[in-house]
């Protein structure tokens, strides 16, 4: 039978596509930096452009700051403490695709809106869209219980042994909505949506929410806001309205809340099975065995190898999330296209009545 000829437009195709491939299945070893990371997937130009980079986001929660004293610094502790709420909003999952991340952070944006037009006279809202992108195979692993790993000992032949302890509530807690978002995601041909070595993208929002009204008014139009959100993310903790002010000065907690809603991402490019910052039991499994001198390399038949890094983002991830960030960041001057501010806030501060 004769062969058919391939042109070498089609190798060169081909070629292109497989490297593409392999971009996104390559995994970063244990000790590579996080700024090493972010130049081998995204460029030396980008690499400190987008919301990854610490110093490009420790600028921009500066700016978040400004933002909340412009429009409620003037608000008492007593104030913000009845008038403030944090909100959370877990949209959905989609692919680890720059389009489809950008996508859906535009629709996200668009729901709110919708959700909340009757209120926007009542109400403003400054906050940001995120793309976390999460694998439930490292949360799944470790339902089956406490795991007990052995390493190498950095410069020694000696080995020590450290348990990672099973999921804890909070990890159990996100692992079971991510799993019921999942099921709510229409399969295509080339995945199964049970497929939990896959990666997702978790597209959802933080902000914070201003009530206004009168004092009598306030639980009434905290309730109705809630309630108005669920109607559209209808799935367990998919909309959290919080009171969050009662413990710290504004100033402060602006400050926490600006610096966790600005990162965008998954600022330690890695898979984190927690909600929010609290380390997880991998984290303090990994910081003890640091301690213990390992320091990603293990000896293989005498020489040394670096391992590769299991809960980290692949290079393709990283590649895809550092260019969705950007795309959001560069739809106007100030690079904050990523932040979502609505309803009413002139003079909101001192107009109501107590």
């Amino acid at each position: 039978m004769e062969q058919k000829a391939i042109s070498l437009q089609d190798l060169r195709r081909r070629s292109t596509k497989e490297i593409e491939r392999l971009r996104k299945v390559t995994s970063f070893k244990v000790g590579d930096w996080k700024r090493t990371r972010l130049e081998k997937a995204l460029g030396k130009r980008l690499a400190t452009a987008t919301l990854l980079d610490d110093g490009t986001h420790q600028e921009h929660t500066e700016l978040m700051v400004r933002r909340f004293q412009k429009h409620w610094g003037a608000l008492t502790k007593d104030e913000a403490t009845e008038r403030l709420r944090f909100l959370t909003i877990l949209d959905r999952l989609v692919e680890v695709d720059a389009d489809a991340m950008v996508d859906a952070c535009d629709h996200l944006m668009v729901w709110i809106k919708h959700a909340l037009n009757t209120e926007l006279r009542h109400i403003g809202i400054i906050g940001c869209v995120e793309m976390e992108i999460v694998n439930l195979s490292h949360s799944e692993k470790k339902t089956m219980g406490s795991k007990k790993i052995t390493h190498a000992l950095r410069g020694s032949r000696a080995t020590s042994s450290l348990s990672i302890p099973s999921l804890d509530e909070n990890e159990h807690r996100k692992l079971n909505v991510l799993r019921a978002m999942r099921d709510h995601v229409a399969p295509n041909t080339l995945w199964s949506p049970t497929d939990n070595t896959k990666s997702w993208v978790l597209i959802h929002f933080h902000g914070v929410v201003h009530l206004g009204g009168t004092a009598d008014e306030i639980d009434t139009l905290h309730e109705r806001v809630a309630k108005k959100l669920r109607r559209h993310w209808n799935l367990p903790y998919a909309v959290e309205l919080k009171k969050t002010f009662d413990k710290q000065q504004s100033r402060t907690k602006f400050a926490k809340i600006a610096d966790y809603i600005t990162k965008c991402g998954n600022e330690r490019l890695r898979y984190e099975t927690r909600f929010g910052r609290g380390m997880s039991q991998i984290d303090v499994t990994e910081r003890a065995m640091w301690k213990q001198g390992y320091r990603g390399i293990d000896e293989v038949e005498g020489e040394e190898s670096a391992m590769e890094d299991s809960v980290g983002l692949t290079l393709g991830e990283v590649e895809a999330l550092g260019k969705a960030i950007d795309r959001l960041m560069k739809r106007n001057r100030r690079r904050d296209g990523y932040v979502l501010q609505i309803g009413r806030f002139n003079g909101l501060s001192r107009q109501y009545s107590r």
